[in-house]
């Protein structure tokens, strides 16, 4: 039973308590995913807003910090796993992502949870998954009502990007992947390929909890030991492990405010978990363009030359056009005398 709550609890946090087992061979042949999928048990949040009559799906995925129930996530697909008895999405079923008109000040849902046990919530961009070195989490406790508001900023980019190159404009589309084996890019998921190679340079090995891309050998106790050992290196800050992950060309960023936190400690509220969460409608959003481009610098020449030389453009090509044509007509004048 150690074993098994070892396992399913997985996380780069967690690899020492795979030191008590170093001993133990009849577990090198276990499926830790395989285990770790078939025992977890099948909650199923409730979500309630009120800006929208359907109801979003929880997808249940496999991260670095462990199994997590995800909603309003663009890229869960790619990291879902399947829980026996959870009724989630079909792979092929469209992922309902929640929308807020920017004039409408009631941007809010609220999340309600049985267990009596405190809930780790992750907030991030729909465009980003949850990876090792995410923001801190957001804690509500037992018996706790947690009312927390976050203000946004966006940063989106003009169609005319995409004329340049992802060297050129500093950042990347979220459909222009870096490496063939994945359709999409995002830097989370970059983060984690990232770490999932320095796992393989280190250890020869990567923990059975990446799931997504090309897949090298999958660890066992020794290897997930041999990693817990090098937790320090694996879990630093994705610039000090030199990895290249460019920007994404939209970016999302939640600002937390100061949550208003009430515990209930009596009467019906004793035994829920709530957490509602809200957007401050944004005043700025922030526009990635291409201030200066070949239009603009054959327009900016144009001009030029015509205040200072009293020249078109198309007087300009005239006069290199007969600068050509009289080395060519010389040319060919040469070389008759020659021949005669």
């Amino acid at each position: 039973m150690d074993f098994v709550i070892t396992v399913s609890n997985t996380s780069y946090y967690s690899l020492d308590s795979y030191e008590n087992f170093k001993n133990d061979k009849t577990l090198n042949q276990v499926d830790l995913l395989e285990l770790t999928r078939s025992v977890h048990p099948n909650l199923v949040g409730t979500l309630v807003t009120f800006e929208h009559k359907r109801k979003p799906y929880w997808i249940v995925v496999m991260t670095e910090m462990g199994i997590c129930f995800t909603v309003n996530s663009q890229f869960a697909p790619l990291m879902k796993i399947k829980i026996p008895g959870n009724n989630d999405t079909d792979d092929n079923e469209e992922i309902h992502i929640l929308r807020c008109h920017y004039l409408n000040g009631l941007c809010y849902a609220r999340y309600d949870s049985d267990p009596t046990l405190a809930v780790k919530y992750y907030i991030h961009s729909y465009l980003d998954v949850l990876h090792a070195t995410s923001s801190e989490p957001v804690v509500v406790e037992e018996s706790q009502e947690m009312d927390l508001s976050f203000m946004m900023q966006e940063t989106t980019s003009s169609s005319s990007l995409r004329d340049l190159s992802p060297t050129q404009r500093g950042c990347r589309f979220y459909d222009e992947p870096l490496t063939p084996d994945l359709k999409i890019y995002s830097t989370s998921i970059c983060y984690m390929q990232c770490r999932e190679k320095l796992a393989m340079k280190l250890c020869g090995c990567t923990p059975f909890f990446y799931i997504i891309g090309q897949r090298g050998k999958v660890c066992d106790i020794k290897g997930m030991i041999c990693l817990s050992r090098n937790v320090n290196i694996l879990t630093k800050n994705p610039s000090e492990l030199n990895c290249v992950c460019p920007q994404a060309c939209h970016l999302l960023t939640y600002i937390r405010q100061t949550p208003k936190v009430t515990k209930w400690e009596y009467g019906y509220f004793d035994q829920r978990i709530t957490f509602r969460w809200s957007l401050i409608p944004p005043t700025t959003k922030y526009i990635r363009d291409v201030i200066f481009g070949i239009d603009s610098l054959v327009a900016s020449s144009g001009g030029t030359v015509s205040l200072f030389l009293g020249m078109s453009v198309i007087g300009l090509i005239e006069f290199f056009y007969l600068i050509v044509e009289n080395i060519i007509k010389g040319f060919i004048k040469l070389f008759r005398n020659k021949k005669k």
